[in-house]
Order: C-alpha cells, then structure tokens, then sequence
C-alpha cells in the first residue's frame, strides 16, 4: 500500500477529568475552549457540560514528560499540565489520561469494486479543528447503503463514496495539520504573523468575517451522486 506522508507526527498528552466544584468549574475554568499558542507547549483547553474539562497538549520533552508508561506515570503528567494553566489539580477528578500519537498521512490501495476494481483511500487525521468523524463520512455512506438495500438503486452508487467525499475530507485534515504546525512553530516570523492576525481578528468585525467565510469554505460536490455526473441521478432527478 502506498503512503503519501502529510508531514505532521506528533504525540498529545490528552486528559479528560471532571470538577465536581460547581463554582470552581464556573467561575475559574473559562466557557469554551481555546489554544495555547507557546511553541514549547501548546494545546487545547476545552470546558464542556456536566465539569467535564479536556487538555489536549504536545508532549514537548522539555516541559511534558514523555516517558509515561503507566497508569501512575500518565496521572502524574496529567496534573503537572494541570499545575501548568493555572488550575489547582485537587479539583480535577482524573477520569482518562494517556498519550495520543497523531501520524497524519494519505493511502491509496487498490481494492474490488462492484462492476471494476477502484481506489481506496484512507487518512489518519488530527483533530485540531473539531474533524474527526465529523467529517460526514458516515452519513454519506449510510444513505446509499439504504439505497441499496432497499432496491432503490443499484450498487454502483456506492462507487460514488470516494469522489464526494474525498475532496473535503483532505480539506479538512490539511486544515488540520496546518492548525498544528502554527500552534507549534518556534519560527519567529510566523509567531509575528500569527500574532498580527489574531489583532486584526479581534479588532475588525470585517477581517473576522472575512476569515469566518474563508474557515468555512469546502470544495464542493464536483463529481458522484451529490454532484449530480452519475448517471443514476438523471433517472431520480427529484433527488
């Protein structure tokens, strides 16, 4: 199988914990999430419901430890990260620290299709930017898989999976892997471009709009069944 490398491979010590604190976890901990930028130890806060707080940060030797083999060594690290933003580690309830390895890559393979043989592709994807299984992947396999089924149409719409879905899931990984290497970088020009980018955001309402609609913009259905090129599509035209 060949393997196209994206260039990222990094190692996240991720930590899910619970504040029982009601008032510690409203007043203290802020609502959402955000980035810490720091080129030696960067990540993710993120504050959801019920005192559950997410860290999310580069396992950086020289202010993580990265030598975590146990249960013990990974609750140690975890409240050092605690200790490091500021918080007091007695009002975490630690409920899942360990190390995530993000090896971000592209794979084709040859593999059988329905009426020909067709490429497969395959992704290994870092969720910086809230990806993930949201890329959509699911739901558009699982409405044809119906379609199937249900003898509304034949198996070769299934062939139309790859070309829909292709496109926007490599969007977003890129956007991913981008995401990362500028949360991380130690070069001092893109630090003073970042910083100069997050000012005018923050302080132009049509700068934040503009990089809203650019953040949001994905490539399309140029091809498949969503695209409307199958050709089953032009006998079910009313979908």
């Amino acid at each position: 199988m060949e393997r196209i490398d994206l260039d990222y491979s990094e190692e996240y010590l991720v930590v899910d914990a619970i504040v029982d604190d009601a008032v510690y976890f409203r007043t203290v901990i802020p609502d959402g999430g955000y980035f810490v930028l720091d080129p030696k130890h960067s990540g993710v806060v993120a504050k959801g419901a019920h005192g559950h707080v997410r860290f999310d940060f580069l396992r950086h030797p020289a202010v993580m430890r990265v030598s975590s083999e146990t249960e013990e060594d990974f609750a140690e690290a975890a409240r050092d990260l605690i200790i490091a933003r500021g918080y007091d580690p007695k009002k975490f309830r630690l409920i899942r620290p360990h190390a995530l390895h993000i090896l971000c890559w592209y794979a084709e393979q040859m593999a059988p299709g329905t009426a020909a043989r067709r490429r497969r592709r395959g992704t290994s994807d870092p969720a910086l930017v809230g990806s993930g299984s949201e890329h959509g992947n699911e739901a558009n396999l699982s409405f044809k898989l119906h379609l199937v089924l249900s003898g509304k149409a034949s198996d070769t719409v299934l062939d139309t999976y790859d070309a829909e879905r292709q496109p926007p899931s490599m969007h977003t990984i890129k956007a991913s892997v981008e995401t990362g290497k500028l949360m991380q970088t130690n070069n001092p020009f893109r630090i003073a471009m970042r910083s100069f980018t997050f000012f005018l955001d923050r302080h132009s309402r049509f700068i934040n709009r503009q990089f809203f609609k650019a953040w949001q913009r994905k490539p399309p259905y140029q091809d498949g069944l969503m695209g409307k090129t199958h050709t089953w599509h032009s006998m079910h035209p009313h979908l």
